[in-house]
């Protein structure tokens, strides 16, 4: 029979054995190395999407041609359309793939552009009414549950909610 010194002893070893063994495995992992694979384009990406964008039809070409419809129509950019829009968001990432693949600096700028249009604005270019840190700074805490009060673009219609909707009509 096993003394319960012994036993213990065992034991503890045993513990020890399990304990110096997960520490390995759960050392962490080597910090990865190269660009991101999901979040930049490799430079053979970047070649086989400049090789895409010669065919008219492709979704390389249209990105880039919608990024070039930034510069010649820019009004047509002056208003996001709607909380749901992509207009200014996918402005910028049309723009952006853009200069990647064609490297024209004009690209870029209109990236740029889009992207600061997207962060500080809410429905107008300009507005200002964006998520800036002026407007965050602003704080939460004195919320009281009410809807923001939004003006509406137009007399004939009126705020319910937070949305603009025709006078007279009612809405959730």
């Amino acid at each position: 029979m096993v003394s319960s010194r012994v036993r213990s002893a065992m034991w503890m070893m045993a513990a020890l054995a399990l304990g110096a063994g997960s520490a390995a495995w759960a050392a962490e992992p080597p910090v990865p190395s190269g660009p991101h694979p999901r979040l930049f384009m490799r430079p053979g990406d970047v070649t086989a999407y400049a090789a895409s964008a010669r065919s008219p039809a492709s979704a390389a070409a249209k990105l880039i041609a919608r990024c070039q419809q930034t510069i010649e129509r820019p009004e047509e950019l002056k208003e996001r359309g709607g909380v749901d829009s992509d207009a200014w968001p996918g402005a910028t990432v049309a723009c952006a793939f853009a200069y990647r693949v064609t490297g024209q600096k004009t690209y870029l700028a209109q990236a740029l552009k889009y992207w600061r249009i997207t962060l500080n604005d809410d429905q107008k270019a300009g507005d200002g009414l964006g998520c800036t840190p002026e407007r965050a700074a602003k704080g939460w805490s004195s919320w009281k549950g009410e809807y923001p009060r939004r003006l509406c673009s137009s007399p004939s219609r009126t705020t319910r909610g937070t949305r603009c909707v025709p006078s007279g009509r009612l809405s959730p």
